[in-house]
């Protein structure tokens, strides 16, 4: 069957992330990004074409290594998805360290059925 709408997710937290801040840095400010993506997929990254598929969290200034959320997210489940079998889709996780002017990459994962 056809499925359209939104997918919400919770972003609890995360522990002993990698500082990537370096010795002298300071604390990071980290935050979380979320997709949806076919398994077979390899657009890993955020940009103008699919920036609409994404959903992040509040940016946890001077959150260091140890940073609480407890945010839901909305995944738009659109019509790349609609069509597609479940067990085909992962949830790619994303964290990133805010800086001034880009963000540093804490760490991925991508969860596969």
């Amino acid at each position: 069957s056809q499925r359209t709408g939104k997918c919400q997710v919770l972003v609890m937290d995360a522990k002993n992330l990698v500082n990537v801040e370096g010795f002298l840095g300071g604390k990071q400010d980290p935050y979380v990004q979320i997709r949806i993506i076919p398994n077979d997929s390899t657009d890993f990254y955020r940009n103008n074409a699919n920036k609409d598929h994404w959903d992040e969290t509040t940016c946890k200034d001077g959150a260091g290594k140890t940073a609480f959320w407890h945010e839901w997210l909305e995944l738009p489940w659109n019509d790349d998805l609609k069509n597609v079998d479940v067990s085909e889709l992962s949830a790619l996780v994303v964290v990133w360290d805010q800086n001034m002017v880009t963000s540093t990459l804490i760490g991925a994962a991508i969860s596969v059925q």
